[in-house]
């Protein structure tokens, strides 16, 4: 039974229902600067010529090339790999916003905190270094170690502030280590590498930590994440940050879900946009032995990879609820749907106005559009590495949007698209397409999503 009276009031829970009225979608073009390596699997290493252990993504497909149809096989990109290009850049600028603002702790102020509310019982002490302590500390010290610190920790945890003098900057830690490893030297080295993560590991507000399952946002709210939250607060208030609750889900989870909370916003595979075009090679590698200065036994592998200059398209949709008004505002008439002024939130705006329509949604939801747009945007700027070998300087890509689409869900209506390119740019490509093989489930996606059903004025 969850104690509400403990930590709910910290809790801001953003609730929005998964009842959409509109979507968006943003046609993405992928090209690769240099060789892509985006990893396949066993099935993967089938379908190619079985040459290497590392082969790249593919799948046999539909390929139209003019009036002709044939089923080939066909190198893409995951969905899952664009989006996680999208979500990562938008936790790290929002993580950065949140340490410029001093709205972030370290992982030691979190815990302590966390440790020191009133109420809390050893169960949950114990669920919170299982969940959040542990996995972080996984990937720095060796399983055994971790387990028996974890192990002695949850003994401590009979009397809080026991558990909390192990948790801080005293000679407790040392002690807790050579408990484990029987040499103080080696129990100095461990504590100070503990102190270390405690210190440096940072939890901010808006952008939770989706790989560590503790402090990952999850619906429906266990028990432990009420006092991680209160501890988290009163430790923002104790850094003079003026705070009442956290926001949750956090801003990156309601707009790409997590679990037990859908994702609102759908990344389709990339495919290449001219199969013809795509050219797929191999390379070995192999490791020089520093003392003979030859190849070492047993290190050398091959790795499969599209040349670059490959051209791919995957388009991101997302889903919103709003109400439709007519704006009494006149109608400028500057948007001609044909090509966009290099701003996504701007043309997401002009079309609307176009239209003589405006929007009415919470503020929230405009924030999340804002956000994933600038976001967007920002990451068509930037050089952006994808796939295996990126130390080597492979998978480096420019990411460029083509194009921009509004649509009702009740009355599946294009309220109209504009063109990021310009519009006979985008039709010279989609010719190029079609004669040197363009994938027929890319065609479909391109036509549901920015074809179909031509738009007009609102009725």
């Amino acid at each position: 039974m969850i104690d509400l009276s403990v930590g709910a009031p910290y809790i801001n829970l953003v609730y929005t229902p998964h009842r959409y009225t509109h979507y968006l979608a943003i046609m993405l073009e992928i090209t690769n600067i240099t060789e892509l390596a985006v990893g396949g699997s066993a099935i993967d290493m089938v379908l190619g010529s079985g040459v290497t252990e590392n082969p790249i993504a593919k799948m046999p497909m539909q390929v139209k090339y003019g009036d002709d149809i044939i089923t080939e096989i066909v190198p893409y990109i995951p969905g899952s790999t664009v989006k996680g290009v999208i979500r990562s850049y938008i936790e790290l600028k929002l993580r950065q916003n949140d340490i410029d603002g001093n709205r972030y702790v370290s992982l030691g102020e979190l815990l302590e905190k966390t440790f020191s509310t009133n109420g809390i019982d050893s169960s949950t002490v114990s669920e919170i270094l299982d969940k959040v302590l542990k996995p972080i500390l996984y990937e720095y010290f060796d399983e055994n170690i971790v387990d028996s610190c974890i192990r002695r920790l949850r003994e401590k945890a009979i009397d809080i502030n026991d558990l909390i003098r192990y948790l801080g900057r005293g000679t407790e830690v040392i002690e807790l280590f050579d408990e484990i490893v029987k040499d103080e030297a080696i129990a100095r080295t461990y504590a100070d590498m503990f102190r270390t993560i405690l210190n440096r590991y940072v939890v901010n507000i808006n952008s939770c930590d989706s790989v560590v399952e503790g402090l990952v946002c999850t619906m429906p709210i266990p028990k432990y994440k009420f006092y991680l939250v209160k501890g988290l607060v009163e430790a923002l208030r104790s850094k003079s940050c003026t705070i009442d609750n956290i926001e949750y889900p956090c801003r990156v989870c309601r707009i790409f879900g997590a679990p037990g909370y859908s994702s609102k916003a759908i990344v389709f595979d990339a495919y290449p946009i001219a199969v013809k075009n795509i050219t797929i090679l191999y390379r070995t590698h192999i490791a020089i032995d520093r003392i003979r200065g030859a190849v070492a036994q047993g290190k050398t592998f091959d790795i499969e990879y599209i040349a670059p200059g490959a051209r791919f398209i995957s388009i991101l949709v997302y889903y919103f609820q709003a109400r439709e008004e007519k704006d009494q505002k006149q109608n400028s008439g500057k948007q001609d749907k044909r090509q966009c002024n290099k701003n996504l939130m701007k043309e997401f705006n002009e079309i609307l106005e176009k239209h003589s329509m405006k929007l009415v949604y919470e503020e929230k939801e405009r924030n999340n559009i804002e956000l994933l747009l600038d976001s967007v945007e920002e990451l068509s700027n930037r050089d952006i590495s994808i796939g295996r070998r990126k130390t080597i300087g492979m998978g480096l890509i420019k990411l460029r949007p083509l194009a921009l689409s509004i649509w009702r869900i009740y009355n599946p209506t294009k309220i109209d698209v504009c063109y990021y390119i310009d519009e006979n740019e985008f039709t010279k490509i989609m010719n190029e397409a079609r004669s040197n093989g363009l994938p027929v489930p890319l065609e479909e996606l391109i036509t549901t999503f920015f074809m179909n059903k031509s738009g007009g004025e609102q009725k």
